[in-house]
């Protein structure tokens, strides 16, 4: 058992944002043309912290790559994402950089993700 100093809690509170993951989905089309169609994989809360101030950049002029940090909750549906898929909030998509447990400790999941222009 820890001693209560060593033990580190999550607050609960920080995952404010309500995402969804979702991964991709490959079919054969005609020509031998391959189709990528993204479905829903999990619904996850997120701790949203930007990298780089949006509204800053946003304002100055137009930046195709906004980055993020995401954290959420780890379970066994947030340990098996992979840089593969992508999280959508609202109308925004963001391609996931990067996975992984901090301090491995099974408690959090943070997604290093990159905004993805919509077409």
């Amino acid at each position: 058992m820890r001693a209560t100093h060593k033990a580190r809690r999550i607050d609960a509170g920080k995952y404010r944002t309500r995402c969804t993951v979702e991964e991709p989905v490959e079919t054969v089309a005609d020509m031998h043309s391959i189709e990528i169609t993204w479905t829903t994989y999990a619904g996850r809360w997120l701790c949203e912290s930007p990298t780089n101030g949006r509204e800053y950049q946003a304002a100055m002029t137009t930046v195709p790559m906004l980055r993020g940090i995401y954290r959420t909750r780890a379970d066994s549906e947030s340990l098996a994402i992979t840089p593969r898929m992508r999280i959508r909030i609202g109308d925004r998509v963001l391609g996931i950089d990067s996975v992984y447990d901090e301090g491995g400790e099974r408690r959090e999941v943070v997604l290093w993700c990159i905004e993805e222009a919509v077409t």
